[in-house]
């Protein structure tokens, strides 16, 4: 059933972003990724931390891994 997992409780974006970038910061600073981020509309998502943190993780390092090798990296992170 949707939102009843123990784990789900509610989350800040800005928090799980910095534990990603944190964890990446070595890819980020080498790469000069840029980051664009407005989460003003929803800051706030009920969801499970560590899913959250991990689909995060996989889309962030994966746009530094797969970067155009002719441009800087920016990485847009929006809610709506």
């Amino acid at each position: 059933k949707p939102g009843s997992n123990d784990e789900d409780k509610e989350i800040h974006f800005t928090e799980v972003i910095e534990e990603v970038k944190m964890s990446l910061h070595e890819q980020i600073e080498s790469t000069f990724t840029v980051f664009i981020e407005d989460f003003g509309k929803a800051p706030v998502i009920r969801f499970s931390k560590k899913r959250l943190r991990s689909i995060l993780y996989n889309l962030i390092s994966n746009a530094i891994k797969y970067r155009s090798p002719e441009r800087v990296p920016e990485v847009g992170l929006f809610t709506y």
